[in-house]
């Protein structure tokens, strides 16, 4: 979902990690303080169905490690936060579903006068696709292969004037890059190495200090660097314009409501263009302090896994609530609806997916939670059905 403009720090993954040591030093220059935590989360967890199959489930349980570092250096002219994490897991099946994951973070927001803000921002992860799912969808383990191990580069740049509902108009002009590259089993992952380039602007005009109408512009390039013999070039451009309205109605509810086109070009001149309706919703309803209810639909073009299909279209509903109990325990509730149709295959999912976490604080930044998360998909093909159910529980430690 597109960032909303009332927020002037503006929401964002961080500067490219290759550029965090020259960045860091302008910390040591600005009126403020830093502010580093630092966390370590660990859990076991059980899952019935490890490799999402449909007959012949897999019962497994693991361990997972995941510490984290944050750095957080606010000055009158600019703010500044990078992140580092690792994760890893070990499971009692097979090795060749352990793995070692990290995701390194950084983003610099310039405050600049005349409610203007200029943010870079990026992200370097190394990460994979559990067997069962992407590439393997529908055909579980293969005990002669390790993971399908990926990395990602993620860089992006915005500009951003007014605030919606504070100014007569607002802007926000923003570019994203995502890179991935497969760096395991390259024979078959090397036809799932994409770019995408997304430019995109989005415009709102007060009508009321509670209301405005939104404009929505956006452009995706994906190119995918190899296609497999016998299938289709999965490279295009999805669009989107579409036109809304925000609305603050009280203090308790607020949302914005996005309608209009998406569109489909293929690269390949033989493949059909495509379009449909475009729709993005969101609506908050906070009734107290401790309840916080929000209801997201909304309707996108997304790059495939599938060789045999140009693009997914996906729609999706999502209702979260989470609610804070006593001062000690919360909890999180998640309702999920997805439809997804591979274009030009002849197949499509229909996925819910429930998740509910508890969280009890046990002393200041020390916590415990137990979560539960179900999820049943049926498809077009048979093989793509599953229900698996999974529970975790684990101990969460924060320092700052």
């Amino acid at each position: 979902m597109p960032m909303s403009l009332s927020q002037p720090g503006l929401r964002a993954r961080g500067l490219a990690t290759a550029v965090l040591a020259a960045l860091a030093p302008l910390g040591a220059q600005g009126q403020g303080a830093n502010v580093v935590d630092v966390e370590l989360d660990s859990s076991l967890r059980y899952f019935d169905n490890f490799y999402f199959e449909r007959n012949e489930t897999q019962p497994v349980v693991g361990a997972v490690l995941a510490p984290s570092v944050a750095l957080r250096r606010d000055a009158r002219r600019f703010v500044f936060n990078t992140r580092a994490a690792i994760e890893a897991g070990a499971f009692s099946f097979s090795n060749e579903d352990n793995y070692v994951d990290s995701d390194t973070s950084a983003r610099l927001a310039l405050l600049m006068p005349g409610e203007q803000v200029l943010q870079v921002d990026g992200r370097f992860r190394t990460d994979h696709d559990p067997f069962g799912t992407v590439r393997t969808e529908g055909s579980g383990v293969e005990p002669d292969r390790s993971l399908d191990e990926w990395q990602q580069t993620q860089l992006g740049a915005s500009y951003v004037i007014g605030e919606r509902f504070a100014t007569r108009m607002a802007l926000r002009l923003a570019y994203d890059y995502l890179d991935r590259r497969y760096t395991t089993n390259e024979d078959v992952t090397r036809f799932l190495d994409r770019q995408t380039h997304t430019p995109s602007l989005t415009a709102s005009l007060t009508l009321s200090p509670k209301t405005a109408l939104l404009l929505y512009v956006s452009q995706s390039d994906t190119d995918y660097d190899e296609t497999a013999a016998g299938t289709p070039d999965r490279s295009g451009t999805a669009q989107v314009y579409a036109a809304g309205v925000a609305w603050e109605a009280t203090a308790k509810t607020s949302g914005d409501l996005r309608a209009g086109t998406t569109e489909w070009t293929p690269e390949d001149d033989a493949q059909p263009e495509r379009d449909s309706f475009y729709w993005e919703a969101g609506l908050n309803w906070n009734p107290s302090l401790r309840t916080r209810l929000r209801l997201e639909s909304g309707r996108n073009y997304r790059p495939t896994y599938r060789f045999n299909s140009q693009f997914i279209d996906e729609r999706s509903t999502t209702l979260r609530w989470r609610q804070s109990w006593t001062a000690r325990f919360n909890s999180s509730l998640s309702l999920q609806f997805t439809d997804r149709d591979f274009v030009g295959s002849g197949n499509q999912q229909d996925v819910f997916a429930l998740a509910l976490r508890g969280t009890w604080l046990l002393d200041r930044g020390l916590s415990v939670y137990l979560s539960n998360r179900y999820v049943e998909r049926e498809a077009v093909l048979d093989a793509d059905d599953f229900e698996r159910y999974a529970v975790t529980v684990g101990l969460s430690a924060k320092l700052n």
